[in-house]
């Protein structure tokens, strides 16, 4: 009878340690908050808007080795943006002509995110003359769309973005 409390307690621990680790860790969680305690953290005042907003992306990049018109070399890439909405400023981790360093004019258009800069520099056998990207508040999704001499323009970026939680955010 000893044994089987000593092997009860034994697996109490664990389970509850099993608990704790995977919250820690970030795989579920674990909440010591009454429900009405949580609700009341989770409420947020819908008259002000969050200033600046913070994303995750997952994007495809498809860019072309030897000018546009040639095949492109295809990768994914793990990047952040960000949204200042109070600065109207926004940026991702970009290729080109918007990057964190370089930060483009952010417009709110219901649900769309767009961000746009303009730029001039060689790249790809001729000449970008700006750079745009859209998030789509709704799915996530980002379309980035460079800008070429002779109103050529061109999606090379494309994926989604989320913070922790998907979309809608």
């Amino acid at each position: 009878m000893k044994n089987f409390w000593i092997g009860a307690i034994v697996g109490i621990v664990l389970f509850m340690g099993s608990l704790f680790a995977g919250d820690f860790a970030g795989l579920w969680s674990v909440s010591m908050l009454s429900e009405e305690a949580t609700e009341k953290a989770e409420i947020k005042d819908p008259k002000k808007p969050e200033a600046t907003l913070m994303t995750v992306c997952e994007l495809t990049i498809k860019l072309p080795l030897k000018g546009l018109d040639n095949p492109p070399e295809v990768r994914t890439q793990t990047v952040v943006a960000e949204f200042d909405f109070e600065a109207g400023i926004g940026w991702y981790q970009g290729l080109f002509a918007i990057s964190e360093t370089r930060k483009g004019q952010l417009r709110v258009d219901g649900k769309m995110l767009t961000v746009s800069r303009p730029a001039m520099f060689p790249r790809f056998e001729t000449m970008v003359t700006g750079e745009e990207f859209t998030v789509n508040r709704e799915t996530g999704e980002l379309q980035q769309t460079l800008s070429f001499q002779g109103d050529r323009k061109m999606n090379l970026i494309s994926g989604f973005c989320g913070k922790l939680l998907r979309a809608p955010f």
